[in-house]
Formats: structure tokens, sequence, C-alpha cells
């Protein structure tokens, strides 16, 4: 029979050790990300973020991508659907939208081992685009980490 100090005591060692299992799975869903930079600014969402160096990381499961500028450490999110097929690019790079006044990222490639993502447009870029505003694309090559 337990007493009630030993139940709480394995209770939490067991969730100590589930969340260090699941921390550590977490973590392995996360590519190895890409530092890209950016000679313009662009928009994330509501966010403007300035021309500069940033680094990109895709979550394989969820395909969220989150942007983070190296130098302040600012993060913005963008949400990818659809999961372009491995193999069909070897070196990583970013694809923008340049509405001519905003620009606006469009496509992620990680290289030959995950493949890429096509971004969501946000409110601002679908605005656009039901105007029938003409877009030009803008390839950057990205670096590996």
């Amino acid at each position: 029979m337990f007493t009630m100090f030993q139940a709480v005591h394995r209770l939490v060692c067991w969730t100590v050790i589930v969340i260090a299992v699941f921390g550590a799975a977490a973590k392995a869903q996360l590519s190895p990300g890409v530092k890209v930079t950016v000679p313009f600014a662009f928009e994330v969402g509501s966010r403007m973020c300035p021309a500069g160096d940033y680094e990109m990381r895709l979550d394989v499961h969820t395909r969220v991508v989150s942007v983070t500028h190296v130098e302040s450490g600012a993060r913005a999110m963008l949400l990818g659907n659809v999961v372009l097929e491995p193999g069909r690019v070897l070196n990583p790079k970013v694809i923008f939208r340049d509405y001519g006044s905003t620009v606006f990222p469009f496509q992620l490639w990680l290289g030959p081992v995950y493949g890429g993502v096509q971004f969501q447009p946000g409110d601002r870029e679908r605005n656009l685009i039901v105007a029938k505003r003409s877009s030009s694309p803008v390839m950057i090559e990205a670096r590996g980490r």
C-alpha cells in the first residue's frame, strides 16, 4: 500500500519522464532550418519584417514555419497549405511575391530531404489577389544552418 507521499512522488516522476520524452519528440519534428538574407522589407500576417538576416524553420507535422529576425529575435509564424515534394529542389531558397508596394513570402524550399511548403496568403495579400493586382516572384537563395 502506498502512502499519499509515495503516490504523489510517483506521479511527479512519471510526469517529468513524459514531458522529457515528448519534449524531445517535439524538437525532432523541426526541420534543420535555413538562413536567408532578405534585402527588402516584407509582410507576415499583420507584422512588417525589416530587411535583414532571417532564420526559417518548418515544423514538418503542422507545416508551421517560424520566421526569426536574427538581429532582434523577433518572430513571426506562417502556415503552409501545400507540402511540396522532397527531391524536387536541391538548394534551399525562399520565394516571395512582390505586389509593388508590399512583398509577401510565397514558398520555402528546404532542399532535397524536407522539400518545401507554400504559404497561405494572409488577409492583406488575399485582398490584393481579389483586386487582381499582379505580382512578380522574387527568389532568394538560402543557406543551411
